[in-house]
């Protein structure tokens, strides 16, 4: 529910330099390959770096 808030709020206040960073997010998160039982440790902690940094960019405007 506060993510859900957190968002709301940031597409109300965001601005351009937001927006450029959430969809810099985006591509950088997309071009990964999401981990599976194989994935070598290392790659595991890019995935998750990137994906809690792709959250966390979605909420930074509110």
């Amino acid at each position: 529910m506060l993510k859900e808030v957190g968002l709301r709020e940031s597409i109300e206040h965001g601005y351009i330099a937001w927006e450029e960073k959430v969809l810099l997010s985006y591509i950088r998160i997309s071009r990964l390959q999401r981990p599976g039982d194989t994935t070598a440790a290392a790659e595991i902690e890019t995935w998750n770096v990137q994906h809690r940094a792709s959250h966390m960019g979605l909420i930074a405007a509110c």
